[in-house]
């Protein structure tokens, strides 16, 4: 994976999104939020998680908007892919994953 905000010295540090909050409210609209923390790798190799708090700064939140359109980058190296998904391209997968994972619970294999 690329990391996000890499410093490298007697410490290194960067940044990951360490959990993601995706809201779908019966009636009203949809919403994701990342939260963040910081990752900082000490001189004898230890590792430190120091929480991001940044969702009252206007952090990292977004409404869905099915037209809206999102860049995609390769995670393994940080490139940009040349190609895009849109909010609705990414509520399918979603909704799909949803389904898929109802169907095997709802399913369970018979021993």
């Amino acid at each position: 994976m690329a990391l996000y905000r890499e410093q490298v010295g007697q410490s290194s540090t960067y940044t990951r999104s360490n959990q993601i909050t995706i809201s779908n409210p019966l009636n009203g609209l949809p919403s994701i939020s990342f939260s963040e923390e910081n990752i900082i790798t000490l001189p004898d190799a230890s590792v430190l998680h120091q929480s991001v708090f940044n969702m009252g700064m206007g952090g990292l939140a977004i409404n869905y908007d099915p037209s809206a359109v999102i860049d995609l980058i390769n995670p393994d190296t940080d490139a940009p892919l040349g190609t895009s998904a849109t909010h609705q391209e990414l509520m399918v997968i979603l909704y799909s994953l949803y389904r898929q994972l109802t169907t095997i619970r709802d399913n369970p294999p018979v021993i």
